[in-house]
């Protein structure tokens, strides 16, 4: 291992200081590498945008092609949108590159984000991926991670279903196994915060009502017109003016799955008709 090697590596064990980068930066500097002024103008606040134009594909080298956006901070890459649109090529340019070691929030496939050199990572925003099931179940009980925040959006699967009278309806799918992983989260003991994307209402209470309330502070969905957010013993449940009349019922369904403890929040247009479903929640309804 090179001197250099040696206080990279110093660097990604200490991702949260500053002290390291500094280091480095003095050595590169010495070498004429404009890599130790980024360092040094970021570490002290300036966001060095002209060097990051000038040489920021550089410094993500083949990682470069594969990420739709990216953020530098502190002269190394903290945010990441990845992007692998073939994956049984591309997979192996992008998992583990030293690049994304320093990352602290991403936005990708789960086989990048449970990747052992992913240390860094903190809020993970989850791109599904039909292809690559069995990252998805070791990020959430495999290897336990810092997670703090997870954005969650399902592999749907679509298909129709018959009627006795010969008809059809489109219905929505999302795997029992998927749902049952992620209300355990078993690998993730640092979770705070779960944001829930495109999750079928029927698939909601379920998730909910898997005791993942009393092991993650903050749960939010958010699918079509309904928008969740159970914190602090309080389900705040907000409807968009295009919420149609069957919303109630479906806002019942999910009530029946929350702790009784919880007390609901209900925030809806004014051509909402409140009255029936004030009357069903009665006194968990806060006025």
């Amino acid at each position: 291992m090179t001197e250099l090697e040696a206080l990279l590596e110093a660097i990604y064990a200490a991702p949260h200081d500053d002290a390291p980068r500094l280091v480095y930066a003095d050595a590169v500097l010495e070498q004429g590498d404009p890599r130790g002024e980024f360092i040094v103008r970021q570490c002290h606040g300036d966001a060095a945008s002209d060097l990051v134009l000038r040489y920021g594909d550089a410094w993500l080298g083949k990682l470069a092609p594969y990420l739709s956006a990216s953020t530098f901070e502190r002269g190394f890459l903290a945010k990441a949108t990845v992007q692998l649109p073939t994956w049984a090529r591309d997979a192996n340019a992008v998992v583990g590159h030293p690049a994304l070691r320093t990352v602290r929030e991403l936005r990708g496939p789960a086989i990048v984000a449970i990747h052992p050199s992913m240390t860094a990572l903190r809020i993970l925003h989850v791109v599904p991926d039909r292809h690559q099931p069995q990252a998805w179940r070791e990020l959430l009980a495999g290897t336990p991670r810092d997670l703090t925040e997870l954005h969650y959006e399902p592999v749907i699967d679509g298909g129709p279903t018959a009627t006795p009278m010969g008809g059809g309806t489109w219905t929505l799918r999302v795997s029992a196994d998927e749902l049952a992983a992620l209300a355990a989260c078993a690998a993730l003991p640092k979770l705070r915060r779960l944001v829930l994307h495109n999750v079928p209402d029927t698939s909601l209470g379920f998730v909910f009502g898997e005791g993942l309330l009393d092991r993650v502070p903050i749960v939010e969905s958010h699918h079509g017109p309904i928008t969740v957010k159970v914190a602090g013993g309080i389900a705040a449940i907000t409807l968009a003016p295009s919420a149609s009349p069957h919303s109630a019922e479906l806002i019942l369904a999910f009530v029946r799955r929350l702790p009784p403890q919880v007390g609901i929040e209900l925030t809806t247009g004014p051509r909402f008709d409140r009255a029936w479903i004030e009357r069903v929640l009665g006194d968990r309804l806060r006025r």
